[in-house]
């Protein structure tokens, strides 16, 4: 009986073809985790860069008010969702980092205190379904920077 050179070709053919399946199989397997990994630095790296922006704010608003009274003003005609909750004020986003109070994603808690000099105000945001912090910081403001003529 002699072997038939048809088969043993497209045995081959058969093993080569099942190795480059594999191949392309594993290099797709790498290639999306790649692209996961760059989605989720993506979405905290948008996630930080809304936080600095409401920071910022906060810290123009603490710079510029005189007394607790005033900080108080400013941030409800700036946030117009300000909530009080208790002897603190909340503030709730949705995903894309816009004020709402229906879909709430991301929320920012602000604590006020006033002292005879200083306004203190600790800020943290929130994911809403965990409640995972995701930043916290502390701003202390002097009061009494100005003069009493009104002039810095």
């Amino acid at each position: 009986m002699t072997k038939n050179p048809k088969a043993l070709s497209s045995g081959m053919f058969l093993l080569e073809f099942i190795f480059s399946l594999l191949f392309f199989s594993l290099a797709s397997a790498i290639c999306v985790q790649i692209f996961v990994h760059a989605y989720t630095m993506n979405q905290k790296a948008k996630q930080n860069d809304a936080i600095s922006t409401e920071i910022t704010n906060l810290s123009a608003f603490m710079h510029t008010a005189d007394s607790l009274e005033d900080i108080n003003l400013l941030l409800q005609d700036c946030y117009k969702s300000l909530t009080p909750v208790g002897d603190t004020f909340e503030v709730y986003f949705d995903k894309d980092w816009k004020e709402s109070a229906t879909d709430t994603v991301y929320s920012m808690t602000l604590d006020l205190a006033d002292t005879e000099q200083f306004l203190n105000c600790t800020v943290t945001f929130y994911k809403e379904n965990t409640r995972e912090k995701l930043y916290r910081n502390n701003f202390t403001h002097y009061l009494n920077r100005r003069s009493t003529d009104g002039t810095k």
